[in-house]
């Protein structure tokens, strides 16, 4: 009985071992080059043909302020009128990451999940909550991390977080739409150019001198 009495008060071993460091690191910004090299080189190959049709004489001029805004600014006023200021506003944030986006990478995230379910096993999940700092620099970590402390169950955690996934799916979804809606719009506003352009020549056939400015017009909304 003496021995037995002896070994259920054996105390429970100590883990020693050093508590693993906890950096959790931001994803990289990455520049994607193919879409640069596509707008860029679209606009230069246009740029190099109007220097080449222009350099055996005078060259004709291509910008035109009241052609500008007739398609830019008519573009992007109509689309405005489809969509909220708010929606407009975080579209112009999603859309900028289509040239520069942040990547992270997987293997670096997988050894921050271990470390993480390190210290949770060996400290308490409570204990995770003295790395807010680190946690912000992932806001769908730490929110992933604050559903666990709270004592909610795998299932709905990972119900909670597939909605977030979702909602920013949407929003990626909801700005692509407002580019197809602004790629709608812009021919039209083009053609309206057109028919500014030759409703001011027409009225004026009397003044030749006014005939090229208006079909300048015409012309270039269209170009644009």
């Amino acid at each position: 009985m003496a021995e037995a009495s002896s070994a259920a008060v054996q105390p429970t071993p100590v883990d020693t071992t050093p508590d693993p460091v906890i950096f959790i690191e931001e994803p990289q910004s990455q520049i994607d080059i193919s879409t640069i090299i596509g707008l860029v080189g679209a606009f230069v190959l246009i740029a190099i043909s109007i220097a080449m049709e222009s350099s055996g004489g005078a060259g004709a001029s291509f910008f035109n302020i009241p052609a500008v805004i007739i398609v830019i600014g008519g573009t992007i006023t109509v689309t405005a009128v489809s969509y909220t200021g708010s929606e407009l506003k975080s579209a112009m944030a999603i859309i900028s990451g289509t040239v520069v986006r942040k990547i992270a990478s997987a293997s670096t995230m997988a050894s921050q999940m271990l470390d993480l379910s390190s210290l949770a096993r060996k400290r308490g999940i409570l204990s995770l909550s003295s790395h807010d700092r680190e946690l912000s620099k992932d806001a769908f970590l730490k929110q992933a991390v604050q559903l666990v402390g709270d004592g909610f169950q795998a299932a709905d955690i990972e119900h909670f977080l597939q909605k977030e996934i979702d909602i920013e799916h949407d929003q990626h979804h909801r700005a692509a739409n407002i580019l197809r809606r602004a790629a709608e719009i812009a021919p039209g506003m083009g053609l309206i150019g057109t028919l500014i352009g030759l409703v001011q020549m027409l009225a004026q056939l009397e003044n030749p001198s006014t005939i090229g400015p208006a079909m300048a017009i015409a012309l270039l909304t269209t170009f644009y």
